[in-house]
């Protein structure tokens, strides 16, 4: 908010409070840096360590503290307001939310009661339905900024180079030519044999390329996990001024 969206002021950065929890998270972080180094670990951590050893020029000690703390943080954020715009869809349809609650339910006695594996969560059509539906209504990173190194022409425009561009690499979400009613909370659109999000550069919610988001296959777990905990453990029902909600678009000043 402060730094990269620019919402806050940077006197935030002063705060006690903030400043006490920067340092908290280090000493946390610095401990997990420590005790990783000698178990070398699979995955990310153990990762790390190795490039950290074989290219020590390219990592400050700033660098590898965020290499660490990543993985508490990726997500949050977008997935918590992805996991919010689809309850929210949830309790608008009775009746898919009654599908879903049945393939929960499912899901939760085929594994004896214990939380289902990701694997089983998203091998589930209906729980990787409602997940890509929102995903696709509701994209966190709806665009990438970018910046020309030369200048091009584009759909009868000049676009001089070191121009500042927004790409709106999402807009294909709601495009009636790719996606029938585009605007309709659709879970079985991605399913065979429609499976619309199958054509080529028209589903991208975590971007594409070569700048894919790291975090894509973690926050499509989390939101499958938190899905079928939230629909397991507690009945979710709108309240007299659910009606009355709405989108509000808040956009950065970045």
């Amino acid at each position: 908010n402060a730094l990269l969206l620019g919402k806050w002021p940077r006197a935030a950065l002063r705060l006690p409070r903030y400043r006490g929890h920067v340092r908290r998270i280090d000493r946390y972080v610095d401990g997990l840096i420590q005790a990783t180094r000698s178990s070398m670990p699979e995955g990310w951590f153990g990762t790390t360590h190795r490039a950290m050893e074989t290219h020590p020029e390219l990592f400050t000690p700033g660098d590898v503290r965020m290499a660490f703390v990543l993985p508490f943080i990726l997500g949050v954020d977008t997935v918590g307001a992805t996991l919010s715009c689809l309850l929210w869809e949830l309790l608008r349809a009775p009746a898919v939310l009654a599908r879903v609650r049945d393939a929960v339910d499912a899901q939760f006695e085929a594994s004896g009661g214990e939380t289902p594996t990701v694997e089983a969560l998203r091998a589930d059509v209906v729980l990787l339905g409602v997940v890509l539906e929102a995903l696709r209504l509701y994209p966190a990173a709806f665009g990438i900024c970018r910046r020309a190194t030369r200048s091009f022409e584009f759909a009868g425009a000049t676009v001089a180079a070191d121009t500042e561009l927004l790409l709106f690499t999402t807009s294909t979400h709601t495009d009636g030519r790719y996606f029938a009613k585009p605007y309709t909370f659709d879970i079985d659109r991605f399913r065979p044999p429609r499976q619309e999000h199958r054509q080529r550069h028209v589903f991208a919610p975590y971007g594409g390329g070569a700048h894919v988001c790291l975090g894509a296959g973690m926050g499509e777990a989390l939101l499958l996990v938190s899905v079928a905990q939230l629909l397991r453990h507690w009945d979710l029902s709108p309240t007299p001024q659910h009606a009355r909600f709405g989108v509000v678009y808040d956009p950065s000043l970045t």
